[in-house]
């Protein structure tokens, strides 16, 4: 499976209202086909309708929900499938969202009071963030869980994705999951064909792999980015630049990669971009996100992609403090001071890991707003170098990012190639200073990994362990080889091949 996560506000605008759309989206369904996707992940639209009174204002920035309805059934046609991402620690506040869109509707055509839950007294305030998982409680659950996802089956919806399960777990008794359970047949008996993944962005290996070994299925998928924390301090997030290291990458990565049934995404939405945080910003970007993207096929799992990433889209384009849209900024900034680091570091790393970063617009062309909407008066951020790194031009070039992705997304899917991917056994060769090495093998075809995250020339002394494979692909697509070099430029990573059959047709 292929993930696509975005953010509907932010990938395209229709009708030149400065905010992101159903109609957007589905305006795009060819590049969701080019890009080989099986879903489309977003947040759950039901936010739209927190605190809001004016259903014109919906329509006009989002779109209907027959809009909404439209947009799941085009893509349904396409066997493409949009999933919202459900957040259950705040299920009460989406059963208000939904109440209050009810009354919107039912409203429409008179002018009396509409009812706005979010004044209603503390009560009705989502509490599920203490934990605590009281019989009522968990029965009040399941009636706004019932509630929502009917909501969403009704519009078209078949995959559910529902973030941050875990305090519905009973850690000393981890080994039943039976809330879990009761979750995922709800939504099984609404329709059988109905899909369950869970999402978190936490790492919890043995709970996970527990739950994946469980009799009775607690998911049919689990949606995995704590890859995008590595390195961030817990408390203090833009104290320091975080670092990627091998053994951080063995630990978040590795005990996922034998089962498709995970989905692993390299950015969770918070923490920055990937070229910005831990590639390239200037002269090796595309090579920096190649690697990456091998990262991701390397192995059996599902695969995530955030939207732009597929670009190697950098950071935001921060032009003054008033970007960051936080009005406490100034008293972090103090908080980080009293902590001794000083003012400077602070500013600049946050420009790098603040969540701003994951929301800029799509870079759709090099036009204002990169393409995002006709309307040039909006002002909105945009990723850096748009103008250079976009959808137009990275279509357009053999050798870039976007068409690496496509690439890579047709290698696991070629007649060829497709059981050693589905089938074969994984090698996790270890690493190199910062080289990883994954080898899979099925009969008597074996591919191998070997992806570079050096920012810098890097003497290899494996090279000659695959003096006799055949390079597939490099990160540097553009290069000609004879053999692999001794010597590694910057990100320079590939992908192998050693077969009788390639060698007895090539004799041919």
């Amino acid at each position: 499976m292929i993930l696509y996560e975005l953010k509907i506000e932010s990938f395209k605008d229709s009708n030149d209202s400065g905010t992101g759309d159903f109609a957007g989206i589905i305006s795009k369904q060819n590049y969701f086909k080019f890009l080989n996707v099986d879903v489309i992940a977003f947040d759950d639209i039901l936010k739209i309708f927190e605190n809001q009174k004016d259903l014109e204002f919906i329509h006009q920035h989002y779109g209907s929900m027959a809009e909404f309805k439209n947009m799941n059934e085009t893509f349904k046609q396409q066997e493409i499938y949009c999933a919202p991402i459900i957040d259950l620690l705040n299920l009460k506040q989406a059963y208000m969202n939904w109440y209050n869109m009810m009354n919107l509707y039912s409203n429409k055509k008179n002018d009396s009071n509409l009812i706005n839950l979010a004044t209603i007294d503390s009560y009705l305030i989502n509490d599920y963030q203490n934990q605590q998982t009281s019989i009522t409680k968990l029965a009040n659950l399941v009636l706004y869980f019932e509630k929502v996802i009917n909501f969403y089956y009704q519009c078209g919806i078949n995959v559910f994705i529902l973030k941050n399960f875990e305090f519905l777990i009973s850690y000393k008794e981890s080994e039943n999951f039976s809330f879990l359970k009761d979750l995922y047949k709800i939504i099984k008996r609404i329709d059988n064909k109905n899909m369950i993944i869970l999402a978190s962005s936490n790492h919890h290996p043995l709970i996970y792999k527990k739950m994946s070994k469980q009799n009775e299925r607690v998911f049919d998928y689990m949606y995995l980015t704590h890859f995008a924390k590595i390195g961030i301090h817990p408390s203090l997030p833009y104290s320091n630049m975080p670092k990627l290291t091998y053994k951080k990458i063995k630990q978040t990565l590795f005990p996922y990669l034998n089962d498709h049934r995970f989905i692993l995404g390299l950015n969770d939405g918070k923490w920055g971009r990937l070229n910005s945080k831990w590639g390239d910003e200037k002269a090796f970007y595309s090579e920096a996100i190649k690697s990456f993207m091998m990262l991701l096929f390397a192995a059996k799992n599902s695969i995530a992609l955030y939207y732009g990433d597929e670009l190697g889209t950098l950071r935001a384009q921060i032009n003054k403090q008033s970007d960051f849209n936080d009005i406490d900024y100034n008293e972090q900034k103090r908080y980080y001071e009293s902590k001794n680091i000083k003012n400077d570091q602070y500013s600049q790393i946050r420009q790098y890991l603040d969540q701003v970063n994951n929301e800029t617009l799509m870079s759709w062309t090099a036009k204002n707003n990169g393409g995002f909407s006709n309307n040039n008066e909006i002002s909105k951020i945009v990723a850096l170098n748009y103008k250079k790194n976009n959808v137009l031009l990275q279509q357009n070039d053999p050798f870039s990012p976007l068409n690496f992705w496509v690439f890579l997304t047709n290698l696991i899917n070629n007649e060829k190639t497709k059981n050693i991917f589905s089938k074969g056994k994984i090698k996790k060769d270890g690493n190199f200073g910062k080289i990883i090495q994954i080898t899979r093998e099925f009969q008597k075809t074996k591919i191998s990994f070997i992806i570079n995250f050096a920012n810098t020339f890097k003497v290899w002394h494996k090279n000659f362990i695959y003096s006799d494979w055949k390079i597939l692909s490099s990160s540097y697509v553009n290069k000609f080889y004879s053999s692999i070099d001794k010597v590694l430029s910057p990100f320079e990573s590939f992908i192998l091949i050693k077969t009788k059959n390639i060698e007895n047709e090539d004799e041919e």
